[in-house]
């Protein structure tokens, strides 16, 4: 009520009132059926849309510093018409077209202009949003789609208030709506608050809001593979779901982006910037014929050339380098040939300029005077002459091949940044490649004469990462064709950074007690992502399950293993690894680590027969899994059912299946002495029990790390990691060697015996293989049957 009690007010509601107490100063009352309810969503919207967001991505970000804008002076035809079209374009069309498709090979200036009009629209109050994909970014989600819409709509909600509102009501009234797919949060959190708006104006008034959404760099986006993760469904986890292509991420940005701005109440101009490939021709000028009605086309290279520009920036630069140096000269067809070889690419004129920057052994007229008499064999290559001019530059230096590893591996180990972390700190890389073979040179050395590619930081920042200038020179790298003979091939660069981080860890473990890498350092080694979905333990084991693509490669040393396990779990914090959940890929890495030998031990020596015609036993699994269990004396063993024609990673993806399934049978089975070699074997207290190879003992490690979340990899078992890699298995491998050798021997005389731990049907025979005396003094386990007839 009012202070005159009519029960009106013109005061706007407000949305909550923690404050009030309904019951102040009351007396004598009771309440019956009291029903409380609560809001679903109890946290501020706008913060929980920031979470969502790519920082990153905005036009302004601190991540985008760096990036190229135009030169002062230059595009200016092409922004302004850019600028008139956001501003006022066809508005003598009833219904205006509000996309824009700019295009144009690499190097033309597609993120300069972008950029610069972004910048002109801040000022003068027309941009609404911007989104700026890179394909090396400070942060994942600036490579994927996933945080698109989070991103745009955060930006209006800062920009119109009025849409603030409503796209806040919206989270409120959608807690999950962060889930959903791209076309049900554009929905939700954009159009639909754009239509509520536009329905409380009069329609003969302007938008309230209005402006352009600037998306620049969209064929950089990469596609994001969404798991299944249900772990109670076999059949779903032996039927991984597809892989979606980089392609299917950019038809469903282009069609969320083209749904929205069809709505008449969509205020906004859409500017879409991208290479000329495939799926973007092929949307825009798709065979219905209907793209002049939704959107227009700008091709930079074609439309506004750029050579007047690069002709006056050539001039600007180059005499200023000729203050610093007054004996440089050139001639005006100088110039000319340079824009000639520009072929449109600013890119180019500015590689060069950079390089004439630099100090060099020669004067800066021979250098100018090199790249004036590069020579090319065809002109169907348009980045012909940038490539000759790339190559140029990296031919000089004396370690080509070596310093082309290291900037390869500099983009690498950014896309092995997991989460929305940062790129790594030049420190961070230098630390991690310098272990290579034949890295031993210093980082001024490598990489010292490419500042004309390449931002190099001080060699003791431990914040600023390396930035490369233009996408451009990457893609030259990644093309064998284009650099020829300097080309890294993926084998050889997954070899490299192999052999680095293996070196990492075998440092790690030889430093004195009390030292350690710096803590930064270990922060960037436990946050890599080497594989999808692994932390960087996974590099330990992705030479197996992926084969790290190098032959040639051998199994990481256990000193290696030793220190990445015992370090990861010395650096937990309350119970948890810190920066990393990455229980999995210790217990993988130190397990796969033994296990290929076992495969090896068995390849071409399994039993080929479905488990219905094993011999059933007191310790089988009834086909729960497809494996065997026998006995020696107090040890658990497994009879493998592997099928000889699969490949090898088939085979020890399905043996570690087993191990589990074993650590499990093993507590169902009651033998309070049975143990496992290195794996859990009391669920009911989450007590470890393992092999120490110093000791020849089995002990309970009290000091261990148990995972109880369920796992698809893992079928729902219990995964584990000692504290100080006393799981590795050469018990495990000796045994099952004694084992082997020991049914060689039995079944050679024997032809009814086929495999080497399994019988014939119906069999009433033991098998009972002996250790050989070494092992028998080693592991006293004492003698029982190792199969009794069904």
């Amino acid at each position: 009520m009012n202070d005159s009690g009519t029960g009106t007010s013109n005061d706007p509601p407000t949305k909550r009132s923690p404050d009030v107490n309904l019951f102040q100063n009351a007396r004598d009352f009771s309440i019956n059926r009291l029903q409380v309810s609560t809001s679903a969503f109890d946290r501020d919207p706008l913060k929980e849309l920031r979470t969502h967001i790519a920082a990153g991505a905005i036009h302004d970000s601190k991540e985008r510093r760096n990036e190229p804008k135009c030169y002062e002076g230059t595009r200016v035809a092409v922004q302004d018409m850019l600028y008139g079209w956001i501003t006022s374009g066809e508005v003598d069309l009833k219904y205006p077209r509000k996309m824009k498709w700019v295009t144009g090979p690499a190097g033309t200036g597609k993120t300069a202009v972008l950029g610069s009009l972004a910048e002109r629209c801040k000022a003068g109050k027309k941009l609404a949003a911007t989104f700026f994909f890179g394909s090396w970014p400070a942060s994942i989600r600036r490579r994927r789609n996933g945080a698109l819409v989070a991103t745009i709509a955060h930006q209006l909600a800062l920009n119109y208030p009025d849409v603030s509102d409503k796209i806040c009501k919206a989270i409120e009234a959608n807690p999950d709506i962060f889930d959903k797919d791209l076309p049900t949060q554009m929905a939700t959190l954009v159009s639909a608050p754009l239509r509520e708006i536009a329905a409380g104006q009069p329609k003969d008034r302007p938008p309230v809001v209005r402006g352009v959404i600037i998306i620049d760099g969209l064929d950089e986006c990469e596609a994001e593979q969404i798991h299944d993760h249900d772990s109670t469904n076999r059949e779903s986890r032996a039927k991984p779901a597809p892989r979606r292509t980089k392609e299917e991420d950019q038809e469903e940005i282009l069609k969320v982006l083209k749904e929205a701005s069809s709505d008449q109440a969509f205020p906004f101009r859409i500017l879409i910037a991208c290479r000329p490939e495939r799926v973007f021709d092929k949307f825009f000028n798709n065979p219905a014929g209907d793209s002049a009605s939704f959107a227009e086309k700008l091709d930079l290279n074609e439309e506004y050339h750029a050579s007047n520009d690069i002709r006056r920036y050539l001039e600007e630069e180059l005499r200023r380098i000729r203050e610093r140096s007054p004996t440089f000269e050139w001639r005006p067809e100088d110039i000319e040939t340079l824009v000639n070889n520009a072929s449109g690419q600013f890119i180019y004129a500015a590689t060069i300029i950079r390089f004439l920057d630099v100090e060099h052994q020669e004067p800066r007229q021979a250098v100018l005077n090199t790249i004036l008499g590069m020579k090319t064999t065809s002109t169907l290559n348009p980045f012909e002459q940038l490539d000759a001019l790339y190559l140029h530059i990296l031919e000089l230096h004396p370690e080509a091949k070596l310093s082309i590893r290291w900037i390869r591996g500099i983009s690498q180990l950014a896309s092995y940044t997991s989460g929305d972390r940062d790129r790594p700190a030049a420190f961070h890389v230098n630390l991690f490649l310098r272990g290579s073979r034949g890295s031993e040179v210093s980082v001024e050395f490598l990489l010292g004469s490419f500042h004309s590619l390449i931002r190099i930081p001080p060699l003791d920042d431990t914040v600023t990462p390396y930035d490369f200038y233009h996408i451009s020179l990457l893609d030259f790298l990644n093309n064998r064709s284009r650099c020829q003979k300097l080309y890294v091939d993926a084998s050889e660069l997954s070899g490299f950074i192999w052999e680095a981080f293996i070196r990492v860890c075998e440092d790690g473990s030889t430093m004195p007690t009390g030292t350690s890498y710096p803590e930064c350092f270990l922060q960037f080694l436990f946050d890599l992502e080497i594989v999808q979905d692994y932390s960087a333990g996974g590099l330990l084991i992705s030479w197996v399950t992926k084969g790290i693509a190098c032959p040639t490669l051998h199994p990481p040393p256990r000193a290696a293993v030793n220190w990445w396990v015992s370090t990861a779990i010395e650096r937990r914090v309350d119970g948890k690894l810190k920066g990393s959940n990455c229980l999995m890929d210790m217990f993988r890495a130190v397990h796969q680590l033994w296990l290929v030998p076992i495969v090896a031990l068995f390849e071409g020596r399994i039993v080929d027969k479905p488990e219905s015609d094993m011999p059933v036993t007191e310790y089988s699994t009834g086909g729960f899994v497809e494996h065997e269990i026998i006995m020696i004396g107090g040890a658990l063993f497994l009879v493998i059912e592997m099928k000889i024609e699969l490949p090898k990673d088939d085979n020890l993806a399905q043996l570690f299946l087993e191990l589990l399934s074993a650590a499990e049978l093993n507590k169902q089975t009651g033998f309070a002495e049975l143990r496992v070699f290195g794996l859990l074997t009391d669920l009911s207290t989450f007590r470890f029990y393992s092999f120490d190879p110093v000791t020849e003992n089995f002990n309970p490690d009290e000091d261990i790390l148990v995972n109880v979340r369920r796992d698809d990899f893992c079928s729902g078992m219990i995964q584990v990691a000692n504290k100080v890699f006393s799981v590795i298995m050469c018990a495990y491998v000796k045994g099952l060697q004694a084992t082997v050798d020991s049914s060689k021997k039995k079944s050679a005389d024997a032809g009814d015996v086929r495999g080497f731990f399994s019988l014939p049907p119906f069999s009433r025979q033991i098998l009972n293989p002996e250790l050989s005396p070494e092992l028998a003094h080693r592991y006293p386990f004492g003698k029982r049957p190792l199969l009794r007839p069904s």
